[in-house]
């Protein structure tokens, strides 16, 4: 038996409301897991980038692959999270730090955030094109 959705019929009405709870449920999920992402101060996969940035902008691009200067410039963030890592090496090529050096400036968490808003953006624009 097929439900017929063409018409204004109450399984159409019910699966509208069913899809935006699934949306405002998803959009409330991921934004309280992006409010503690920020503010737990644990960058995760955002620090090798942001402190690349950082050390190209104050130091220039010599020591860009150097883990000795990414371990020491990561050290704070690592600690801060309690990770048990070293460091997240930046292996990736030198163009990508130039996505990085608009928020270098910032403080981490209002660089994350951006980073955050900027993919959400990224990611809407994708869908709706």
């Amino acid at each position: 038996m097929a439900i017929d959705l063409s018409e204004r019929t109450p399984a159409r009405l019910a699966l509208r409301l069913l899809l935006l709870g699934a949306v405002l449920l998803l959009g409330y999920r991921f934004l309280r897991g992006a409010v503690h992402y920020v503010t737990s101060g644990d960058l995760r996969d955002f620090v090798h980038g942001y402190t690349t940035a950082r050390w190209v902008l104050a130091h220039g691009w010599d020591g860009l692959y150097d883990l000795s200067i990414q371990v020491a410039s990561q050290r704070e963030f690592i600690d801060r999270a309690g990770s048990p890592w070293l460091a997240l090496p930046f292996v990736n090529l030198p163009p990508m730090v130039f996505l990085f050096m608009p928020l270098a400036p910032l403080p981490p968490e209002a660089a994350l955030a951006c980073w955050i808003s900027a993919n959400v953006l990224l990611g809407v624009a994708a869908i709706a094109a």
